[in-house]
Protein backbone atom coordinates (compact mmCIF):
# COMPACT_ATOMS: atom_id res chain seq x y z
CA UNK A 1 0.00 0.00 0.00
CA UNK A 2 1.09 3.44 -0.87
CA UNK A 3 1.49 6.12 1.70
CA UNK A 4 -0.22 9.31 0.67
CA UNK A 5 1.22 12.36 2.23
CA UNK A 6 -1.26 14.85 3.57
CA UNK A 7 -0.74 18.56 2.99
CA UNK A 8 0.93 20.17 5.94
CA UNK A 9 -0.70 23.11 7.66
CA UNK A 10 1.15 26.38 8.14
CA UNK A 11 1.79 27.01 11.81
CA UNK A 12 3.31 30.52 11.68
CA UNK A 13 3.31 33.60 9.52
CA UNK A 14 5.32 33.88 6.35
CA UNK A 15 7.97 36.47 5.68
CA UNK A 16 5.86 37.90 2.87
CA UNK A 17 2.96 38.52 5.23
CA UNK A 18 5.25 40.32 7.71
CA UNK A 19 6.71 42.52 4.98
CA UNK A 20 3.26 43.36 3.67
CA UNK A 21 2.07 44.34 7.15
CA UNK A 22 5.14 46.53 7.73
CA UNK A 23 4.59 48.22 4.35
CA UNK A 24 0.97 49.05 5.18
CA UNK A 25 1.97 50.42 8.60
CA UNK A 26 4.73 52.55 6.99
CA UNK A 27 2.29 54.04 4.47
CA UNK A 28 -0.16 54.92 7.26
CA UNK A 29 2.63 56.56 9.30
CA UNK A 30 3.79 58.65 6.34
CA UNK A 31 0.24 59.83 5.68
CA UNK A 32 -0.34 60.65 9.35
CA UNK A 33 2.94 62.58 9.58
CA UNK A 34 2.12 64.60 6.50
CA UNK A 35 -1.37 65.39 7.82
CA UNK A 36 0.10 66.49 11.16
CA UNK A 37 2.63 68.76 9.42
CA UNK A 38 -0.05 70.45 7.29
CA UNK A 39 -2.42 70.83 10.25
CA UNK A 40 0.36 72.28 12.40
CA UNK A 41 1.28 74.88 9.76
CA UNK A 42 -2.38 75.80 9.26
CA UNK A 43 -2.73 76.29 13.01
CA UNK A 44 0.35 78.53 13.09
CA UNK A 45 -0.92 80.59 10.13
CA UNK A 46 -4.28 81.04 11.88
CA UNK A 47 -2.45 82.17 15.03
CA UNK A 48 -0.54 84.78 13.00
CA UNK A 49 -3.79 86.02 11.45
CA UNK A 50 -5.26 86.38 14.95
CA UNK A 51 -2.12 88.15 16.19
CA UNK A 52 -2.18 90.66 13.34
CA UNK A 53 -5.90 91.29 13.82
CA UNK A 54 -5.41 91.88 17.54
CA UNK A 55 -2.39 94.08 16.80
CA UNK A 56 -4.54 96.21 14.47
CA UNK A 57 -7.19 96.54 17.18
CA UNK A 58 -4.52 97.50 19.74
CA UNK A 59 -3.17 100.18 17.39
CA UNK A 60 -6.67 101.63 16.91
CA UNK A 61 -7.23 101.68 20.66
CA UNK A 62 -3.85 103.30 21.32
CA UNK A 63 -4.38 106.04 18.75
CA UNK A 64 -7.93 106.76 19.91
CA UNK A 65 -9.76 109.45 17.98
CA UNK A 66 -6.67 111.57 17.34
CA UNK A 67 -5.40 109.62 14.35
CA UNK A 68 -1.82 110.33 15.44
CA UNK A 69 0.36 107.24 15.48
CA UNK A 70 3.70 108.93 16.07
CA UNK A 71 6.14 106.77 18.09
CA UNK A 72 3.88 103.73 17.86
CA UNK A 73 5.76 100.48 18.44
CA UNK A 74 5.32 97.07 20.05
CA UNK A 75 6.98 98.52 23.17
CA UNK A 76 4.58 101.47 23.45
CA UNK A 77 1.58 99.16 23.03
CA UNK A 78 2.97 96.86 25.73
CA UNK A 79 3.63 99.79 28.09
CA UNK A 80 0.03 100.94 27.59
CA UNK A 81 -1.17 97.45 28.60
CA UNK A 82 -2.76 96.82 25.20
CA UNK A 83 -0.83 93.60 24.64
CA UNK A 84 -1.46 91.97 28.03
CA UNK A 85 -2.03 88.21 27.69
CA UNK A 86 -1.15 88.50 24.01
CA UNK A 87 0.08 85.20 22.50
CA UNK A 88 3.71 85.47 21.47
CA UNK A 89 4.56 88.51 23.62
CA UNK A 90 8.03 88.27 25.17
CA UNK A 91 9.31 90.77 27.69
CA UNK A 92 7.50 93.83 28.96
CA UNK A 93 7.50 97.57 28.63
CA UNK A 94 9.53 99.25 25.91
CA UNK A 95 11.69 96.14 25.39
CA UNK A 96 8.68 93.92 24.64
CA UNK A 97 8.86 91.79 21.54
CA UNK A 98 6.00 90.09 19.72
CA UNK A 99 6.85 86.81 17.96
CA UNK A 100 5.07 84.50 15.56
CA UNK A 101 4.68 80.78 16.33
CA UNK A 102 7.74 80.25 14.08
CA UNK A 103 9.78 82.56 16.33
CA UNK A 104 10.06 85.58 13.99
CA UNK A 105 9.60 89.01 15.57
CA UNK A 106 7.05 91.55 14.32
CA UNK A 107 8.21 95.04 13.38
CA UNK A 108 5.80 97.92 13.85
CA UNK A 109 6.68 101.32 12.44
CA UNK A 110 4.80 104.56 11.85
CA UNK A 111 5.32 107.84 10.06
CA UNK A 112 2.75 109.83 12.05
CA UNK A 113 -0.33 108.91 10.02
CA UNK A 114 0.34 105.46 8.63
CA UNK A 115 1.35 102.28 10.45
CA UNK A 116 3.24 99.38 8.89
CA UNK A 117 3.36 95.85 10.28
CA UNK A 118 6.05 93.61 8.86
CA UNK A 119 7.26 90.12 9.71
CA UNK A 120 9.06 87.26 7.97
CA UNK A 121 6.78 84.26 7.58
CA UNK A 122 7.34 80.84 6.02
CA UNK A 123 3.71 80.76 4.79
CA UNK A 124 3.19 84.42 4.08
CA UNK A 125 0.83 83.89 1.13
CA UNK A 126 -1.88 82.35 3.29
CA UNK A 127 -1.67 85.20 5.81
CA UNK A 128 -1.68 87.93 3.14
CA UNK A 129 -4.96 86.58 1.75
CA UNK A 130 -6.60 87.42 5.10
CA UNK A 131 -5.55 91.08 4.87
CA UNK A 132 -6.47 92.77 1.57
CA UNK A 133 -3.85 95.30 0.56
CA UNK A 134 -1.01 93.45 2.26
CA UNK A 135 2.05 92.26 0.36
CA UNK A 136 4.08 89.10 0.54
CA UNK A 137 7.51 89.15 -1.09
CA UNK A 138 10.19 86.55 -0.51
CA UNK A 139 8.55 85.46 2.75
CA UNK A 140 8.23 89.01 4.09
CA UNK A 141 4.69 90.03 5.01
CA UNK A 142 3.91 93.77 5.05
CA UNK A 143 0.67 95.51 5.83
CA UNK A 144 0.14 99.26 6.00
CA UNK A 145 -2.94 101.00 7.35
CA UNK A 146 -4.05 104.46 8.50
Amino acid sequence: MKHVRKASHQLGIALLEVMLSISVIAIILVMATRFFYVASNNNKANTVISQIGALLASCDTWRGGSGDVTDLSIGTLAEAGLLDNFPGLHGSGSSAELKTPWGNAYALSSDGTQVQISVNLPHCGAVSQAFPGSTCRDGSFQYSFQ
